[in-house]
């Protein structure tokens, strides 16, 4: 193991010494110093050393050294042969490969400074008018400036041999103390210098997309034994979102361009400013939506759902069912509210207006009104009237809770001869749990609803099957992704919340397809 005195000027390593060791005593540095064991030793070490150069007198602990760096751990101990001779084909692939090793497991960082190939030559050498012919490196873990890390490394490009070369003029010392970024054998990385192409493309290409969370997981999977620093993913996350959206972060322009398409296949892309050009409203229906609405459009769900961008706007989707009993999304809208309004109006551009049909929802006053607006059947989802039946047995007993639940789906769930045996059953469970007031106020609020929550009346109408809006809160599920997509959708621009919906309902159609061709292959047959 060679120590620094072999390769550090002794200057340098009294600058490495104070720079390290120059803070008061009650700020007294725990160096983390390759090669020893104990940091706590090494700091008192550094005490010793700063105060022997203030009195000139000899080091104390000269012969410990500062620092510890091995060809192994380094590449280069000093200007030598091997380190001038080095010859690399390519810039990125080669010599910044080469750099970034070194630093990385050095423990220091670097930025370059270059300049570019004449674009003429560069084309005819490399079919790329975008080549780096000439610069440096440059440490930037010991600062900018007078006092700087004196470590410059400058290379060339030698256009008869097509190679790039380190110049003789190499300093490789430091003036400060290196510390490899490798914890439990992950070398970690934290500046834009210190990554590959191919790390920084993928982390510019993906990060625009998903989280910081997810991102990194994709990269530990493609790269193992290295780690990014948080603030790098970060930084990188801005840029990919510059590359991918332009300077606007809302991404209106691309969000437009994306509606032209969906308008250029006979889709429908409306959207509504206010008074101040703001945003107000958006319908949006593709032309494989618009066939499941005009056909299944006998029955609709319809759900509202929030945080799904970073703006205050909610996402209200339709859905049908398919003639494969499958819940198909055939239209949304985007609105600053649950608005009866909104309702009306999407319900005609989506063709699902017509009178007498079934619209399913929850509770939302909103999709009331517009039930009573649109002519339909309006049937609530029974989803939250279970929910309620369950937190209503409070202090009741394990028999009387029992006979509280069975009471409780029969009304919601059996149907019974006539309406006047329905309302006598009701009399009887009401008078039976009266002393237990929020079964008693629960028991209200089925009453209240039961034209369109009992089976009893509910039963006469076609909601293929179901009782609840169930399907429509599995379209948000798959939206928000089971919940693990939720707080990145709340970051999300329109284009890209666009974009995410529209891979949804292709994804769907595939689906449909593919499972209509299982059928004909197996010789199913529809009546």
């Amino acid at each position: 193991m060679a120590s620094a005195e072999s390769w550090l000027p002794r200057g340098a390593l009294f600058s490495t010494v104070n720079s390290v060791c120059s803070r008061s005593s009650r700020e007294t540095p725990i160096a983390i110093i390759p090669g020893l064991g104990d940091n706590t030793i090494a700091a008192a070490q550094c005490e010793k050393t700063a105060s022997a150069i203030a009195s000139n007198q000899p080091d104390p602990t000269r012969q410990t050294p500062v620092i510890d760096c091995s060809i192994s751990q380094c590449g280069i101990t000093q200007i030598d042969n091997n380190f001038l001779n080095r010859r690399f084909s390519t810039f990125h692939n080669g010599m910044l490969l080469f750099m970034t090793d070194l630093a990385g497991k050095s423990g220091f960082s670097f930025a370059r400074k270059t300049n570019r190939m004449d674009k003429k030559r560069a084309l005819e050498l490399f079919d790329d008018d975008n080549i780096i012919q000439r610069g440096h490196f440059y440490c930037i873990s010991g600062g900018r400036g007078p006092n700087g890390c004196p470590f410059h490394v400058p290379f060339t490009f030698h256009f008869q041999t097509r190679e790039y070369f380190f110049k003789k003029e190499c300093i490789v010392e430091h003036n400060h103390a290196l510390s490899a970024n490798i914890v439990d054998g992950v070398l970690f990385k934290k500046f834009d210098s210190e990554l590959s192409i191919e790390e920084k493309d993928s982390i510019l290409e993906l990060s625009p997309f998903v989280s910081i969370g997810a991102l990194r997981r994709i990269l530990r999977n493609l790269w193992p034994n290295i780690g990014f620093d948080s603030s790098l993913l970060y930084r990188l996350k801005a840029k990919g979102k510059l590359r991918a959206f332009g300077s606007d972060k809302d991404a209106i322009n691309s969000f437009m361009q994306k509606g032209q398409e969906i308008q250029a296949t006979s889709g429908i892309f409306d959207v509504r400013f206010d008074q101040s050009m703001k945003i107000e409203e958006v319908f949006v229906q593709t032309s494989s939506m618009a066939s499941y609405a005009k056909a299944y459009g006998d029955f609709t769900i319809l759900d509202g759902t929030f945080c799904i961008t970073m703006y205050d706007l909610v996402l209200m989707l339709f859905s049908n069912v398919d003639g494969l009993y499958k819940t198909t999304i055939s239209g949304f809208v985007l609105s600053p509210a649950e608005r009866s309004e909104s309702v009306v109006r999407a319900s005609h551009r989506f063709s699902l207006a017509e009178e007498n049909t079934v619209l399913m929802t929850d509770q939302a006053s909103a999709f009331a009104t517009a039930a009573i607006q649109l002519k339909k059947t309006h049937l609530l989802c029974l989803h939250h009237f279970r929910t309620g039946m369950f937190s209503a047995h409070g202090g009741m007993s394990q028999d009387i809770r029992i006979k509280w639940m069975q009471d409780c789906s029969d009304l919601m769930f059996k149907c019974f001869q006539s309406s006047s045996v329905l309302d006598i059953k009701f009399e009887q469970i009401k008078s039976y749990f009266s002393r237990y007031p929020t079964a008693s106020k629960f028991l209200k609020g089925l009453w209240d609803h039961r034209h369109s929550t009992c089976a009893t009346f509910t039963s006469q109408y076609f909601t293929a099957g179901h009782v609840s809006s169930q399907r429509a809160e599995s379209n948000n599920s798959r939206i928000k992704e089971n919940g693990q997509f939720k707080k990145e959708l709340s970051t999300y621009n329109l284009a890209q919340l666009l974009d995410h919906i529209l891979a949804i309902v292709r994804e769907q159609d595939m689906k449909a397809r593919q499972e209509i061709k299982s059928y004909i292959k197996s010789g199913a047959e529809w009546e």
